[in-house]
């Protein structure tokens, strides 16, 4: 009896941990809905990042703040099951009581009987015995109806969490696929923009030489100004198509974490 009761607490713990990592999507969302997620941007933009992570946080959370608006309702709904799981719980251990206490007093009396300290009449042992034996079956009731709707109020909880979790993870998938594609997008251009500096400054040389092959002073001149344009805008284009690369790599290593199943198998309450 004490190692059932022991495993029921433990079994009841579990489930009020996993209800509680449920029902605080309900509070994060009321959250972001009262202008809490406006705050965490000012403080993503106030924060020192390089390039273009300001902006990939501020997506990052814009997604959060959707994904909880959807699941706003459904967390209320698993807060509206544990209330009614917790109603279930105080009746059975009310039941408990009763029987417990019914059991006590009908010991007592039968225990008095016969020792003679007490004269117990027949009527009042069996009116005694007639409630103890109802209160016990009350009990039976109250502890089938609460194991029934904690079995149901787990799969509800463990359905909503996976749920929660799975679109969470396909949001910030499709997120990452996005910056992906943009970033390809990007470094191609930026590709593209390089080998016409190349090529520019390849003709620019060309001509060099061949306008004036005995290295006159005008030609050198032009020759310097163009080249001293061409260099700077080399150096740009050599350092966009660097970081478009970077970025392109880190957005694709980021799909591909995120592509890998998450969900997390719990662990039984039986």
């Amino acid at each position: 009896m004490r190692k059932r009761s022991e495993a029921a607490q433990l079994t009841f713990r579990f489930e009020s941990a996993l209800a509680t990592s449920v029902v605080c999507a309900s509070q994060n969302a009321s959250l972001c809905g009262h202008g809490q997620c406006q705050w965490a941007e000012a403080d993503v933009r106030r924060a020192e990042r390089p390039l273009n992570i300001v902006k990939i946080a501020l997506q990052v959370a814009r997604v959060v703040d959707e994904v909880f608006r959807d699941y706003e309702e459904s967390a209320k709904g698993a807060q509206r099951i544990m209330n009614a799981r917790i109603e279930g719980q105080d009746a059975y251990e009310h039941a408990v009581v009763v029987c417990t206490k019914l059991r006590d007093q009908l010991e007592s009396r039968t225990g008095s009987m016969w020792d003679g300290r007490t004269e117990a009449s027949n009527e009042s042992l069996e009116g005694l015995n007639i409630d103890v034996h109802r209160a016990s079956n009350r009990l039976k009731q109250m502890r089938e109806r609460y194991n029934k709707v904690a079995l149901s109020t787990t799969d509800e909880l463990r359905r909503l969490r996976n749920d929660m979790h799975e679109d969470f993870f396909k949001a910030l998938h499709g997120m990452a696929v996005e910056y992906a594609r943009q970033h390809a997008v990007h470094a191609e251009a930026w590709k593209s923009l390089l080998q016409c500096v190349n090529e520019f400054r390849r003709s620019s040389k060309t001509n060099a030489t061949t306008s004036c092959p005995q290295g006159g002073s005008v030609a050198n001149l032009s020759f310097e100004v163009s080249g001293k344009g061409t260099t700077s805008t080399l150096q740009i284009a050599e350092t966009k198509w660097k970081h478009s690369r970077f970025c392109r790599a880190e957005t694709q290593s980021l799909s591909q974490t995120l592509s890998v199943p998450h969900s997390r198998e719990l662990p039984s309450t039986a």
